[in-house]
């Protein structure tokens, strides 16, 4: 049974015709490979998809900016009640970070590099930029429950407050990326013209450690 919050998560899509899907989706063997900008239609298509393909166990998020944040919220809570795994190959940014943490186990693709793959949370915004503030406390909840807990609660309240839709929190692989100085996350406001450089370095915590990441194993996507 799915529990409160994705039952609150869920309502919207119940509610609302089937719009056309705006994400690529392709089912290769085990997993279920999906890139491009998220739509509300993508809600139903990939449950379709899920319906059809039981022997899928993990969803590939691939170079998603994002989109419509209450499908987001709803795939990963499709993802979660399934019990699939998710992993991240290239980028996957907003609406795509909530698909991703619905992944029981969340992990990097091998095919991408280090600087180039990762995930990348801010707040909701409404159809003109402007940030949310009536659908904080959701997204925050979502956070830390679907991060199984270890979310850092002061961490989530900055970067859900972020004014600008292109201010990011980055989570890297801190593995692969391998700094001198060992950071991993990068907080930015939107205004930084070079993210390792100009962003505000989070030191002592990387995605493994708030929850984002579970295993440091790297997974092959099968297309």
């Amino acid at each position: 049974m799915l529990g409160r919050l994705a039952a609150v998560i869920l309502l919207p899509f119940m509610l609302q015709a089937m719009p056309a899907s705006a994400m690529v989706m392709d089912v290769v063997d085990n997993q279920l490979i999906m890139s491009g900008a998220v739509v509300s239609g993508d809600y139903f298509n990939i449950t379709s998809l899920l319906d059809r393909n039981s022997q899928v166990d993990t969803v590939v998020v691939r170079n998603s900016p994002g989109g419509h944040a209450f499908t987001g919220f709803g795939i990963g809570a499709i993802i979660r009640a399934r019990k699939l795994n998710t992993v991240v190959s290239g980028y996957c940014r907003s609406a795509c970070s909530r698909i991703f943490l619905g992944g029981v186990e969340r992990r990097f693709a091998a095919d991408t590099p280090p600087g180039q793959t990762y995930v990348a949370f801010h707040g909701n915004y409404d159809d003109s930029g402007r940030l949310n503030i009536s659908n904080i406390e959701t997204l925050r909840k979502y956070v830390i429950d679907y991060s199984d807990g270890k979310a850092d609660i002061e961490l989530v309240k900055r970067w859900t407050v972020i004014p600008n839709t292109s201010g990011y929190i980055y989570f890297f692989d801190p593995h692969r990326l391998n700094r001198k100085d060992g950071i991993s996350v990068f907080l930015c406001q939107g205004t930084e013209k070079k993210k390792y450089e100009d962003c505000e370095k989070i030191a002592g915590k990387t995605g493994f450690d708030v929850g984002v990441y579970t295993s440091t194993e790297l997974v092959k996507p099968n297309k």
